[in-house]
């Protein structure tokens, strides 16, 4: 790869993190964690909302804000899932998560060390 080509990636990336920690900060009380692998591929990490803030559309409306941003900036999403949360104390269910994620384009590819589903998401073309 070309000098020019990294800048540009690495721009591209940075833009693209600051678009997804936008995201987080607009949703406080919101657990949000992320990071970019070696495949510049973005991690969550962790998604979770209390309980008080669940089954009101909050966390679709945060997911559909960071695949727009992925498809935006042509990155993939890929996420280790998880159905317990240390933080707020609730399970909604390994089948139920892993079906939430699907709504948006997540396929599972495999299993993590921990035999939790690994899912990833793609960039989706856009027509703009």
């Amino acid at each position: 790869m070309k000098i020019r080509e990294l800048l540009e990636n690495a721009d591209n990336i940075d833009e693209f993190l600051s678009n997804i920690r936008s995201i987080r900060d607009k949703y406080s009380n919101v657990n949000l964690d992320f990071i970019m692998d070696s495949d510049d591929c973005m991690l969550i990490d962790s998604i979770s909302l209390p309980e008080h803030m669940q089954k009101q559309g909050i966390g679709t409306d945060i997911m559909r804000e960071i695949v727009d941003v992925a498809d935006k900036f042509k990155k993939s999403i890929k996420v280790q899932v998880h159905s317990y949360n240390d933080d707020y104390e609730n399970d909604i269910g390994q089948d139920k998560l892993e079906e939430w994620y699907s709504r948006f384009g997540f396929v599972r590819k495999g299993y993590d060390v921990s035999d939790n589903p690994v899912m990833v998401r793609h960039p989706q073309n856009q027509n703009n």
